[in-house]
């Protein structure tokens, strides 16, 4: 019930626009109901009509999304690389994000990633889930523009390790190092909340429950990045590759043997 309210309350929120449009519409009509002076009747019309439009114009509506993830079919626009292994859970009421472990298969088809499609052109958003880890880990997407080129942030028991694909490449950078690390372990029996603040070139990570609060810095040099199905032989990014990564959706990416469960959703922009 608690979630169903809470679908509600954002859809409202969503269509705040047209909700506004009816009210000053219906408000425009009511002085051709009461009023019998025809005069008066189109003035307060009029003044009705352009204080309706000046508070339109002058306060930026924002797009929001909210998934709870609890029921059957919550997957509708979105899209992805081996979906059929994000599935419901319907004793969890969540679903599943995980690998692909199926034997004799590359590290290619071994990641499973989805995306959120309604949301491709944002840049600066807030994008917050529950989450628990059954095996791993869990991968946090945004700034997806497909299941090939987008950040992730894997949210391991003791860390967080941030990793940036490029048509199938990866960047992979040390969570001692950037600052990363968990004072507290994440709990695989508990659910915890996550999220993600993107704005610029800089993403705020906070996860309840272990208190974590720090800021990951989206790097703009030249870094090294390796393929998919190799461990080893690292090359350099050529500095003329353009880089998208200051635009783009959110996500859940898992690999292999990586499981985690997801619910409660909700991406707001800023």
């Amino acid at each position: 019930m608690r979630n169903e309210i809470k679908r509600l309350y954002y859809y409202l929120r969503r269509k705040i626009l047209e909700i506004l449009l009816l009210l000053i519409t219906i408000l425009a009509i009511l002085p051709f109901i009461f009023q019998e002076e025809v005069a008066n009747r189109i003035l307060i019309s009029a003044i009705i009509f352009i204080i309706g439009v000046f508070f339109l114009l002058s306060n930026k509506l924002k797009s929001l999304y909210y998934i709870s993830f609890t029921v059957r079919g919550h997957d509708k626009g979105w899209y992805g690389k081996h979906k059929e292994h994000f599935i419901f859970n319907e004793s969890k009421r969540s679903f599943i994000v995980k690998g692909n472990e199926e034997k004799g298969i590359d590290a290619f088809d071994m990641e499973s990633v989805v995306i959120f499609l309604n949301c491709l052109n944002w840049s600066n958003y807030i994008f917050s889930f529950e989450f628990k880890i059954n095996k791993q880990c869990l991968g946090a997407v945004v700034r997806a523009t497909n299941p090939s080129n987008f950040i992730m942030l894997q949210i391991n028991k003791n860390n967080i390790r941030p990793h940036i694909k490029i048509n199938e490449y990866w960047a992979i950078f040390d969570a001692d190092e950037e600052g990363l690390v968990f004072s507290n372990e994440i709990s695989q029996d508990e659910w915890h909340k996550c999220e993600l603040n993107c704005e610029g070139n800089k993403i705020d990570i906070k996860i309840n429950k272990i208190e974590f609060d720090r800021q990951w810095n989206i790097p703009d040099r030249v870094f090294k990045i390796r393929h998919a199905d190799k461990k080893e032989g690292y090359i350099e990014l050529p500095p003329y590759i353009p880089l998208n990564i200051h635009s783009g959706t959110i996500g859940f990416r898992n690999s292999f043997k990586e499981e985690a469960l997801v619910r409660n959703v909700l991406i707001k922009e800023i």
